[in-house]
């Protein structure tokens, strides 16, 4: 509990209490899942993005409904273990993809995929009821009534499970209790470029300040907050891009500007594109997956990196430094990789866009 700023009630676990005195706080509360009150959740057979976890059976059949990076990822999640997934999206599955910044064509091999794996994907559908069995029986499925906004589809769905992601809402309670002032939209925490919120020495940081809500951007927030308390070293603050890793099987990573986005920005680019069968080691291992890179007519300048397939979280961390340093596919076509390694796939990519240029910029 606390009370005030800079004093921290603190219970153990056989109810004693202490308080923590400091000049300064750092509050990192996290999210919870959106909890649509039309669900029936009763974390038995329908459950959120937490409480799934707490599934104490395998089950054989599962609806999932959402069409985010969650939904998606728990689809590969129980497709694996073998369970048959239907997967219910409000609206189309690429365009919420696509608002979050992934490549167009990652955005199709990644819907395409989960057609592959046996996944049925119902777009433009919603439920209309929840009929689940008494919470004694086990054994009887969930069925779900079904209406669709577009095109036709079943009247209904059973399954042993459903699981309901549609989006995560920030912890701000504690917050509240210090009067610290919330973003309108959303609810977040509102805080500054150092994040500190409206409540001086009270500062915040992770999935409780909102969007991106990324574990690799809530740790550097909490660096920053911690370097501008203790005036240590200097940080960027705010920065404009970060990368992002989404764990589906196989793996998404994308760091900077889609084509789309960035002739929408008025910028003239291109793109090269390297299948993972362009190279030896995608070749033999992991032949499906597509690496992008897209840059600059003008200068060949790297503003954007895409990657579907094995590896493509760590493959990203390539793509940011490029794009950092301004790097252009020149230089990574006079680059030599070492052999049977995925990172050929920057080369082959660079290559590919150079042949969109008129005569190749490079000779």
């Amino acid at each position: 509990h606390i009370s005030e700023p800079g004093k921290v009630t603190v219970e153990f676990p056989d109810g004693s209490k202490t308080d923590v005195i400091a000049e300064n706080l750092l509050l990192a509360t996290g999210s919870k899942p959106m909890r649509v009150g039309s669900v029936p959740f009763d974390d038995l057979r329908i459950f959120d993005s937490d409480t799934i976890n707490r599934l104490p059976f395998l089950p054989k059949s599962v609806v999932v409904i959402g069409s985010g990076i969650i939904a998606f990822e728990y689809c590969e999640i129980f497709h694996m273990l073998g369970a048959e997934v239907t997967m219910l999206a409000r609206s189309g599955a690429k365009p919420s993809l696509s608002r979050i910044g992934l490549d167009r064509d990652i955005c199709q091999a990644l819907v395409d995929n989960l057609l592959e794996d046996g996944v049925t994907l119902l777009e433009g559908a919603e439920v209309a009821e929840f009929i689940v069995p008494p919470s004694e029986d086990m054994t009887a499925p969930v069925k779900l009534k079904l209406r669709h906004k577009s095109s036709p589809g079943p009247d209904s769905v059973e399954c042993d499970i459903v699981l309901v992601a549609m989006g995560r809402k920030p912890n701000v309670k504690l917050f509240e209790q210090l009067g610290c002032e919330l973003v309108p939209r959303g609810g977040a925490v509102k805080v500054d470029a150092d994040f500190q919120t409206t409540v001086p020495h009270v500062y915040a940081a992770g999935d409780c300040i909102g969007a991106p809500s990324l574990a690799s951007t809530g740790e550097y927030q909490g660096q920053v907050a911690v370097q501008c308390i203790f005036g240590g070293a200097h940080f960027d603050k705010e920065p404009r891009e970060f990368p992002v890793g989404i764990w589906t099987v196989p793996e998404i990573s994308y760091y900077g500007y889609t084509l789309e986005k960035a002739r929408e920005d008025g910028i003239n680019c291109e793109e090269g594109s390297a299948s993972y069968s362009n190279c030896l080691r995608g070749r033999v291992f992991a032949p499906e997956g597509l690496l992008k890179l897209v840059f600059r007519v003008e200068d060949g300048v790297i503003i954007g990196l895409h990657v579907w397939g094995t590896d493509a979280c760590e493959l990203v961390h390539l793509g940011m430094y490029l794009v950092k340093n301004k790097n252009t596919i020149f230089d990574l076509m006079g680059k030599i990789f070492t052999a049977v390694t995925y990172h050929e796939l920057f080369k082959a990519a660079a290559f590919d866009g150079d042949k969109k240029l008129e005569f190749g910029l490079q000779w």
